[in-house]
């Protein structure tokens, strides 16, 4: 190697140096990376900045369609991007067909965790099919074995139904959270719930979790459906990823999805919900 040639590649080599402390800083934000330890942040700092390395690649979207019992024509999911999250309630009769029928259709499958909801709220089942506030760990685990007993083995994760009066509640999360390690499951709250209590469990335990940005489907009209969704894009594009939910049962959800969000796809990518929370 001549020498012009040697000079050259240890001035390069000193360039990158230079840029790797310049750039390091703006990185790492108090340890942080984008995704999963993002959202487990308490305050608004860090939810407002966007990691400086996310600029150069595109913004990443999970979109977790809930079955709550009701199931639009088949039809409608033909359309859908196959890295959409399905999440299955494990009370139903069905749900056991349901995982397997998403899983082969090529989707992403969770259990989809009945909880409490907020009090004055009704719940939708027997309480015994549900995680109750003041359930102790014993039984919180009987519930846990009960639910995974009706869907196949390789479903990895859960997300929440309801549960705002479950989630206040720190010592029955601290049981629920236990379990979830005990199982290596990943975790998908909510920041329309008490999400912070939930996200310091999770992260003290070492158990993956994301916690969803925008509900979709609050209001059924496709034009709202497509704003909000339009929301969750703009969301991500600023922070780096976001995670939106929906109702498989509602046919405009499953519309707009089915056209709509791939008009986004030179803006975002679309992945499973599982992979934000690596």
């Amino acid at each position: 190697m001549t020498n012009s040639r040697k000079l050259f590649f240890k001035t390069f080599r000193q360039a990158v140096l230079i840029a790797g402390i310049i750039i390091f800083p703006f990185v790492v934000q108090k340890g942080k990376l984008p995704g999963c330890s993002r959202r487990l942040e308490k305050t608004d700092q860090t939810e407002n900045a966007r990691p400086f390395f996310a600029f150069f690649s595109r913004p990443q979207i999970a979109v977790i369609l809930e079955h709550t019992g009701q199931t639009a024509s088949l039809n409608f999911y033909s359309n859908l991007d196959r890295n959409i999250t399905i999440a299955v309630l494990p009370v139903f009769q069905e749900a056991w067909g349901t995982a397997v029928f998403f899983r082969q259709e090529g989707f992403s499958v969770l259990a989809h965790l009945p909880m409490q909801p907020a009090a004055g709220e009704k719940i939708p089942w027997n309480k015994n099919l549900v995680l109750m506030a003041d359930d102790n760990c014993r039984l919180i685990d009987l519930k846990m074995e009960m639910y995974f007993e009706q869907l196949p083995e390789y479903i990895k994760g859960c997300s929440i139904y309801a549960g705002t009066a479950f989630l206040d509640n720190y010592q029955a999360l601290e049981c629920l959270a236990g379990v979830l390690k005990k199982k290596r499951m990943y975790f998908i709250g909510s920041k329309n719930t008490s999400y912070i209590p939930a996200s310091e469990i999770m992260r003290r335990l070492k158990i993956p979790a994301a916690f969803s940005d925008i509900i979709l489907d609050n209001n059924n009209s496709y034009e709202e459906i497509s704003r909000r969704l339009a929301e969750a894009v703009l969301l991500a594009e600023k922070h780096g990823s976001a995670i939106c939910t929906g109702q498989i049962g509602k046919t405009n959800t499953l519309a707009v999805l089915s056209c709509e969000l791939k008009k986004y796809n030179n803006r975002i990518k679309i992945l499973p919900a599982s992979e934000l929370c690596r």
